[in-house]
């Protein structure tokens, strides 16, 4: 079931490199093929433990990008208005049942720092966009997790 998630998650990642933006409706598809799956593979309370632990690792993150960017700038600002999209955070929501915790966490470390080596290296031809194309570097481990998850399990 989660391979569905594969068709809205190829538009999201196109959408993302080449544009910038993350369109309402392939994330809502992939938001609700990424729970049902998880939800059919493992059940509802395993699913709730797996978000709530994630929910709390965003917030873990989402608190330390706030103290930094506090600290840096010495005023109070809104990160998902000024600094990360609003559709890059509920792609990361959508995530969270797919991973337990200790897997959700490497499964960010792996996928951020790959984000942050593409983006830093220019790996991306459209340089004049401005900010980091998250959900497609993202995506794209997402992508690559499934498939291991196919075939291995």
């Amino acid at each position: 079931m989660e391979l569905l998630a594969f068709v809205p998650l190829a538009f999201m990642i196109r959408s993302d490199y080449k544009e910038r933006v993350i369109r309402i409706y392939p994330l809502l598809f992939f938001g609700i093929l990424t729970v049902t799956g998880s939800v059919w593979r493992w059940g509802w309370e395993e699913c709730v433990v797996r978000v709530v632990g994630g929910v709390g690792v965003l917030a873990f993150l989402t608190g330390g990008v706030l103290l930094y960017l506090l600290l840096k700038y010495r005023r109070r600002i809104n990160p998902f208005r000024e600094y990360i999209g609003t559709g890059d955070g509920v792609f990361l929501l959508c995530l969270t049942p797919s991973f337990q915790l200790i897997e959700f966490v490497c499964f960010l470390i792996i996928a951020f720092t790959l984000t942050l080596m593409t983006w830093t290296l220019g790996l991306y031809k459209n340089q004049s966009k401005q900010g980091i194309p998250l959900v497609s570097t993202v995506g794209i481990c997402y992508a690559c997790y499934l498939v291991y998850c196919f075939i291995c399990f």
